[in-house]
């Protein structure tokens, strides 16, 4: 599946611009509604072009997967994942850390896992925000930090039904989630770790791999 490589911009501008030129002209009522009805409608007609436009846009290596889930055990147990290593990383676009991770770590540890010899794949499930256009953010940072390897895109209800599903695992070895990023390793389709390292911990990393089977 492919998304938008943009953000798009037009809706919230011209709503904006709307909005700005009812204020100016606040003693010509009729006209102002008007004039903003058709801002309004403009921008809501640029946004479904938009929309059926991006279907037909791909970036290589990035792959989106479609179905439902509400489980990590669901998406490394789809046939591209179910005998692969899986580097799970849990995030949101909003969030700084996440960002620095994909950003200044991400890059030399996929590079240093492939020269030695280890291979991964990586999963990253994107958490939605309170942004009107939250799906369009995950897709942008998607873009921008070249995130190769497989996507899913979690409602809030669901990332919530989520971390229930983590959170007993880490309780067992009385460990506390610590929020976003939060980073499991899968291997042929079983999770071996809740609470992996990040990116930057790299030795640690290569370690669980190696141990646990």
């Amino acid at each position: 599946t492919s998304y938008p490589y943009r953000s798009n911009g037009e809706l919230p501008i011209l709503y904006t611009l709307g909005l700005i030129f009812g204020r100016i002209q606040k003693k010509h009522t009729s006209k102002v509604l008007k004039t903003s009805a058709a801002f309004l409608l403009l921008g809501m007609l640029s946004f479904v072009l938009y929309e059926a436009s991006y279907k037909d846009k791909k970036i290589e290596g990035v792959h989106v997967f479609d179905q439902k889930f509400t489980s990590i055990e669901e998406i490394i147990l789809q046939p591209e994942l179910k005998d692969k290593t899986v580097y799970i990383d849990l995030w949101y676009s909003s969030c700084s850390p996440c960002i620095e991770q994909m950003k200044n770590h991400l890059p030399a540890f996929k590079t240093a896992m492939k020269n030695a010899a280890i291979p991964m794949e990586y999963v990253y499930l994107g958490r939605e925000t309170s942004h009107p256009n939250s799906k369009q953010r995950w897709w942008n940072v998607i873009e921008t930090y070249d995130l190769k390897g497989w996507h899913y895109y979690f409602e809030k209800p669901d990332s919530e039904l989520l971390w229930k599903s983590i959170l007993p695992h880490l309780e067992k070895k009385g460990k506390r989630a610590n929020g976003y990023p939060h980073y499991l390793i899968a291997k042929n389709g079983k999770i071996i770790e809740y609470d992996a390292p990040y990116p930057e911990q790299l030795c640690q990393i290569k370690d669980i791999i190696k141990l646990k089977k």
